[in-house]
């Protein structure tokens, strides 16, 4: 068996190159030279703009410029028609409803590792199925990936929802899909709900054909490829999933149990939830079940769904239940107190929500059972390793034992009369579908409803407000399509190294970075920082004999001056984030006796002592107070002092599963072993907390503190 990570390919649908003509290429032959290169003989570099300028000032400009000559520019940049009005569109009671779309056919160890689509058995299954036919030997396999989510653009001037269809290609990688740029498209409008299946029956037309038989294409390396398209993944939340598979509310979208029990036994049943006049649009493409297509949904299934509107609305139930309204309204204060947000969380957003998550056991303990406390600490375990985006066999065991954990110790929501009917709710139970989702699709951080979300600004909200308001429609589809060529040319020109220099004027010559001197570079970052003498530091820092911290007699003599900086970058691999260089992120650490005019602002991070031990154990944690590096003999020393913590146990605490730490000490550390950014919660305790406390107080007014492992989902991997 190979060590270390492999990739198994698939030995029939292996994306041979081919020419123009669907003739195999020799091995490691290049391609023919792009028509966009500069070089070449037919190509006009700039066409239709004058210059490198005019292109870039109007791709600046485009949105707060409305010209008429910058349209026609635009339009005349070679590309297929992008938007086209359905002439098919069928009408709906009486009145005619436009599809506006436009043309989407577009060219460690021993264990199994699901990170992208591609790594997933379904994608595998689909390859087997289309080796079995001769014409497709040697093709590549490109999956569509489709998603839709309803927007309204604006609640004060009527009724202007809008049902945008999106598209991306299942081959790109996941970390290239969610940096929220060209990966996901536009592809149309959707009409009225009802009609929602046969208008994406039209949209997708042009598959058709090559669904069935290769099409030659060219992709971005300038080869030519013979392709063969499927339908993959549909991303979409619980609602638009029930009108993609013709069912009615609280069914389960994949499995058959009955919706009064849906973590129950699955089996069939007369009467369970078909609407029978509506078809699923994937029945008129080949390969395709709607039922096995449904990606799974972090946003909407676990943060907003079975978190934000079903567990924290519990506690806040379960507070009603217990105290009363009033006494409740009295915790939530002092709940929204610990983690100073000083709102309600039923009026948080997405992203606020997903805030929420990191803060919200510690300040709920003691408030509540402590059966509840676990019963979110387990959900909370479940939510990080799913964000993970590297998965294998030991990350699903993980899974199905946190989702075990967590359907054990939500039974307090039954027995304190909050649910008092059971607990059978359809995003809940799609956590049950998750290891079999990943298997079949990967990581599912690829494939979450909030890649279309945040498409909905650019391609929806910013075209509306850029429109007149009257018959909108059409106004913001043609905005998307000069966006879309403007983004389609400059992606061409940067493939060319057209864009690599910045726009100078013509006398102005750039200066290559590579030639300036590292040291000039450090000896100008020297000569804006305070160097103290060293017997200065003790006064900087409020320890008035520095010396105190040392064994002075161990130490050498040192005259030299030392560098107090207020940050530092700390990088680390990440096993489950392999985007960037193998893995390896930074976070920037802060230590400054000021934050924007405020009180100090001194960050707190994991240290290493240990490497031979595991997880936590391993560890330390300290707050930085203060950054300083010197140069004795020719080396420089980058050092911290810090204020380490006293871990308080052996193990972590049985309710929120943090660990906990107490008393502290001052050390002098080296900077390579801080390892990343850590955050400490205090142990409240049962009583309320002073409303004159800011959070900047909350280090030196406790005792004890947890140790955050839901800060994200890197601290959750690599220190626990």
């Amino acid at each position: 068996m190979p060590q270390g990570t492999y990739f198994t390919y698939h030995p029939v649908l292996d994306g041979t190159p081919c020419d123009a003509e669907g003739f195999d290429l020799p091995p490691d032959q290049p391609p023919d030279q792009p028509l966009n290169h500069p070089s070449h003989p037919e190509h006009d570099t700039w066409h239709p703009f004058p210059s490198c300028g005019h292109f870039e000032l109007a791709n600046f400009i485009f949105y707060d410029l409305i010209d008429t000559h910058l349209y026609d520019s635009i339009d005349s940049i070679s590309s297929h028609d992008i938007l086209q009005n359905d002439p098919d569109a069928a009408p709906w009671k009486c009145v005619e409803y436009d599809i506006w779309y436009h043309d989407p056919f577009f060219g460690e160890q021993g264990q199994w590792v699901w990170t992208d689509l591609m790594t997933g058995n379904w994608a595998w299954g689909q390859c087997n199925t289309l080796a079995d036919d001769p014409d497709c030997h040697g093709t590549m396999f490109v999956l569509v990936i489709l998603g839709s989510d309803k927007t309204t653009v604006s609640v004060a001037t009527g009724q202007n929802d809008y049902y945008p269809l999106y598209i991306s290609a299942g081959n790109l990688h996941n970390n290239i899909r969610r940096v929220h740029r060209e990966s996901v498209s536009l592809v149309g409008f959707l009409s009225i709900p009802k009609s929602h299946n046969g208008s994406k029956e039209a949209i997708l037309e042009s598959f058709h054909h090559a669904m069935e038989k290769p099409e030659i294409v060219k992709c971005a390396d300038s080869h030519y490829q013979r392709a063969v398209y499927g339908l993959g993944p549909y991303i979409t939340d619980y609602p638009e999933q029930l009108l993609l598979l013709c069912i009615v509310q609280n069914w389960c979208p994949r499995g058959t149990a009955d919706p009064k029990n849906l973590d129950g036994t699955q089996y069939m049943w007369f009467g369970w939830g078909i609407i029978d006049d509506i078809l699923p649009f994937t029945a008129y493409f080949l390969r395709a079940d709607i039922h096995e297509l449904l990606a799974p949904n972090i946003l909407h299934q676990i943060i907003k769904g079975t978190f934000k509107d079903h567990l924290v609305k519990w506690v806040d139930e379960y507070l009603v239940i217990t105290y009363g309204e009033a006494q409740a309204q009295l915790i939530w204060a002092d709940i929204d107190h610990c983690i100073a947000v000083g709102q309600r969380f039923k009026q948080w957003t997405g992203d606020d929500s997903k805030a929420l998550m990191k803060v919200f056991l510690p300040a709920i303990a003691g408030h509540v059972p402590d059966k509840m406390v676990q019963a979110i600490s387990a959900f909370l375990d479940f939510c990080y390793i799913i964000r993970h985006s590297s998965l294998d066999e030991g990350d699903l065991n993980a899974l199905d034992a946190a989702l075990l954990r967590f359907h054990d110790k939500r039974s307090v929501f039954v027995d304190t009369g909050v649910r008092p009917n059971g607990i059978s709710l359809p995003r809940q139970h799609s956590l049950c579908h998750y290891r079999h989702l990943i298997q079949q699709f990967g990581a599912p951080n690829g494939l979450c409803s909030s890649l279309t979300e945040s498409k909905h600004c650019k391609a929806v909200k910013e075209p509306w407000r850029r429109s007149s308001g009257y018959l909108a429609l059409g106004q913001m589809l043609v905005t998307n399509q000069c966006l879309n060529k403007l983004a389609q040319f400059q992606a061409e020109k940067f493939a060319a190294g057209l864009l690599s220099q910045p726009l100078l004027p013509t006398n102005i010559i750039a200066v290559d970075s590579d030639s300036i001197n590292d040291g000039d570079l450090a000896d100008a970052f020297v000569d804006e920082e305070d160097k103290p003498e060293l017997q200065a530091i003790g006064q900087l820092i409020g320890v008035l004999n520095f010396h105190d911290l040392m064994d002075v007699s161990l130490c050498p003599d040192f005259n030299g001056k030392v560098h107090i900086f207020s940050s530092a970058v700390a990088s680390f691999y990440a096993p489950s984030d392999i985007c960037g260089v193998n893995g390896m992120l930074h976070h920037i650490i802060c230590s400054t006796p000021t934050w924007r005019n405020g009180p100090a602002h001194h960050d707190c991070v994991f240290v290493e002592h240990d490497p031979t031990l595991q997880g936590f154990k391993s560890l330390y944690i300290a707050q930085v107070i203060l950054f300083f590096s010197f140069y004795f003999w020719g080396v420089d020393y980058p050092c911290a002092l810090g204020r380490l913590f006293e871990t308080i146990g052996d193990q972590p605490c049985p309710n929120t599963e943090f660990d906990a730490n107490g008393q502290c000490l001052i050390s002098v550390i080296h900077s390579d072993t801080i390892l990343h950014p850590a955050h400490l919660i205090p142990v409240y305790g049962n009583d309320y907390i002073d409303h004159d406390m800011q959070h900047s107080d909350s280090l030196l007014a406790f005792v004890a503190f947890y140790v955050n492992k839901f800060s994200d989902y890197h601290a959750f991997e690599i220190a626990f």
